[in-house]
């Protein structure tokens, strides 16, 4: 049986589905900041919140892809791509050189591939 979410953990929802980031997302929700981090796991681990968080989950992703395409300013653009990169593979461990362009290309699941 799912039980229905408080405005609190629905908030925590929102902006974890933003972020993928328990403790902020705690935080962010008005929980404590001394108790943020038990708490984003308590609730993250919960079933009901982690059905809500998936089916946000997927229109945050979509967003940020398009965000990440098509921004207005390059800025956006940038700091979307580092959010999908930073949640698909982590942080990265090494830092591009300045003189050296970074090159990011995004392909839609179950797409081919295409070789630039």
């Amino acid at each position: 049986m799912i039980q229905k979410t408080n405005m609190r953990q629905d908030l925590f929802i929102q902006e974890y589905s933003k972020t993928g980031n328990a403790t902020q997302s705690a935080i962010r929700a008005g929980y404590s900041p001394n108790g943020a981090r038990v708490t984003g796991h308590r609730l993250v681990t919960n079933t009901n919140i982690q059905q809500r968080i998936k089916e946000l989950g997927y229109t945050g992703l979509d967003t940020l892809n398009e965000i990440a395409l098509h921004g207005k300013n390059e800025i956006a653009r940038v700091s979307a791509s580092k959010i999908l990169i930073e949640m698909a593979f982590g942080k990265p461990k090494s830092q591009v050189p300045n003189n050296e362009p970074l090159k990011i290309v995004f392909n839609k699941l179950n797409s081919e591939i295409v070789d630039n």
